[in-house]
């Protein structure tokens, strides 16, 4: 290939990637979809069918949480800090604080995976069968007929599998992605908003991840589902990133977000149904 004929289809590469980058960024701001984990926070508080399950995680999640900040805090922190002054100078302090973050989900993922029941998947499940979706729900769990005002029915055992294990959430491929990404904080100004931009785009689908189970989707259906909603789904998790930083409550958030992802999944199979 001469280097003409190189330059040319890499420049066309360069424009459909601007332009594809374009339309998600525009339809991530239309689609409104950063709401959702905002609105998760309030119908956790308004609702007690979901809020006594949140509740009960609270302090298990709170208590890892702080020890495991304190003890990255005291031993990486300083040395990340004189690390990122090479690059960005005195901001070095300040950029260190979001690496140590990134670092502290991983370790508390892990150990919360180890150390505390997963009941992620009865938290969807229970937000979609008070917004009446008792059909849907009933394909990958139990229901029986319930009563009281705002309840279809009320949530049995599973029917099937999880589609991840606690511990699959962070298999080895899915840590090094996020592992690869961290050193993003090291450059100047952008760094950080890369790093919270790529994993917010992987963080969508995995919040959406039971509703395409419930949906009882092939994996080739579910990939041209998150392709069609790569901007919505993108915006969602740039949210669920962002509330996952904040020390210690952002464990109270992890599970928010994911009553923001029923919601989300409710609304979208009521537009189903619409069509």
């Amino acid at each position: 290939m001469s280097a003409s004929k190189y330059k040319e289809d890499l420049t066309k590469e360069v424009k459909a990637q601007a332009v594809k980058a374009a339309e998600i960024e525009r339809d991530a701001i239309l689609s409104h979809a950063y709401f959702y984990p905002i609105q998760g926070i309030y119908y956790a508080l308004a609702n007690k069918s979901v809020y006594g399950p949140i509740k009960a995680q609270l302090l298990p999640r709170f208590v890892l949480s702080a020890l495991v900040l304190a003890v990255l805090f005291a031993t990486v922190y300083v040395p990340q800090s004189l690390a990122l002054s090479l690059f960005s100078g005195p901001l070095g302090f300040v950029s260190a604080v979001p690496l140590v973050l990134s670092e502290s989900n991983i370790l508390i993922g892990l150990l919360s995976a180890l150390l505390i029941e997963d009941k992620k998947d009865l938290l969807f499940d229970t937000v979609l069968l008070d917004r009446g979706h008792t059909q849907l729900v009933s394909t990958g769990r139990e229901v029986s007929a319930g009563s009281g005002p705002g309840r279809a029915g009320k949530l049995g055992g599973a029917m099937k599998a999880k589609l991840v294990s606690p511990l699959q959430r962070f298999s080895p491929e899915a840590l090094v992605r996020y592992l690869i990404t961290i050193p993003l904080n090291f450059i100047p100004a952008i760094g950080t908003i890369l790093f919270i931009t790529l994993n917010g785009r992987r963080a969508g689908p995995r919040f959406l991840a039971r509703y395409f189970q419930l949906k009882q989707y092939s994996a080739q259906v579910r990939e041209q589902e998150i392709e069609k909603r790569t901007g919505s789904l993108t915006a969602f998790g740039v949210v669920t990133v962002l509330l996952g930083l904040i020390p210690v409550v952002g464990q109270a958030f992890e599970l928010t977000n994911v009553v923001g992802a029923a919601l989300m999944a409710s609304d979208l199979e009521g537009k189903s149904k619409n069509m």
